[in-house]
């Protein structure tokens, strides 16, 4: 899908087409596509929500909603190539529709739990998950629909963010009243496999949830080994680890699909960066 929150044209909305050309489909099976969506063209800031293009960040949440619904209506997982973090409110929202109602393993550098105030940048990928757990600007959870998230049924990994998130005001783990959040110096005390592995029994464990859905947030590694990306945070992860850290979550039949975001095409000259992500994916999907 694709997607930038800048505003502005290139960027991270040149994923989706550049991991064809990267060879995805020579990694795993894809079925249908459906990626036309209504591109994002303000690089300014709605002075009521805070929020960068915010007259067609809506409409936009309304197509993916609708698109992710009808490809979700099919056997089988669903996985949707972004673009950055803005479209995961509304895919669960297309995936409420139908009929599946997850629980989320939120892999990401960041919490992205800000709104339109705490937000330094005012670009709709800070704020994903704040607005899926149903804290966001009403027109935008309106044309996401009717999916909120229970922070109980959220596991929130890799985050490096806290203390910058802290000091601009985000709503942060702490004020949650349930939930799995474990930052990325976590994830290598306790080792990414076997976070993923405890993560992906309590997610599929019985409960009013169809299952649960993966999300993965390419910041989450280190730049020094995926500079193709726009929002660093130093200390992250390296291939391996996110390898084992996604692996036994997107093994289990409980996990009903996957969203990848944040690869930046125009920061990746010799497609080195999207030949890594098409490696991970063919050997965690394929």
């Amino acid at each position: 899908m694709p997607i930038d929150s800048v505003g502005m044209p290139g960027g991270t909305e040149l994923a989706p087409e550049a991991l064809l050309d990267a060879g995805l489909e020579q990694a795993i099976a894809l079925g249908e596509r459906d990626a036309t969506l209504t591109l994002l063209r303000d690089p300014n800031r709605d002075p009521g929500s805070g929020v960068v293009a915010f007259e067609q960040v809506p409409t936009l949440a309304a197509e993916i909603r609708e698109k992710s619904g009808a490809l979700a209506a099919a056997e089988g997982p669903l996985l949707v190539l972004g673009g950055c973090c803005t479209l995961v409110p509304a895919v669960l929202g297309g995936l409420a529709d139908s009929g599946r109602t997850p629980r989320i393993a939120y892999v990401d550098g960041h919490l992205d739990l800000y709104d339109g105030d705490s937000s330094e940048t005012g670009e709709a990928a800070d704020m994903p998950l704040a607005v899926a757990l149903g804290r966001g600007p009403a027109g935008w959870l309106d044309a996401a629909g009717d999916y909120v998230l229970d922070p109980d049924e959220l596991a929130l990994l890799g985050y490096r963010d806290l203390e910058e998130a802290r000091e601009l005001g985000s709503l942060l783990p702490a004020e949650l009243p349930a939930g799995t959040f474990v930052d990325t110096p976590g994830l290598r005390t306790a080792g990414p496999a076997a976070v993923g592995a405890e993560v992906s029994s309590r997610l599929a464990a019985a409960g009013d949830r169809d299952g649960y859905w993966v999300h993965v947030d390419l910041d989450v590694l280190d730049e020094s080994v995926f500079p193709a990306t726009d929002a660093f945070v130093a200390d992250g992860l390296d291939w391996d680890e996110l390898a084992e850290l996604v692996g036994p979550l997107l093994a289990s039949d409980r996990c009903i699909g996957l969203n990848l975001v944040c690869f930046n095409p125009e920061k990746d000259p010799d497609g080195e960066s999207g030949k890594r992500i098409v490696e991970l994916l063919g050997a965690t999907l394929g």
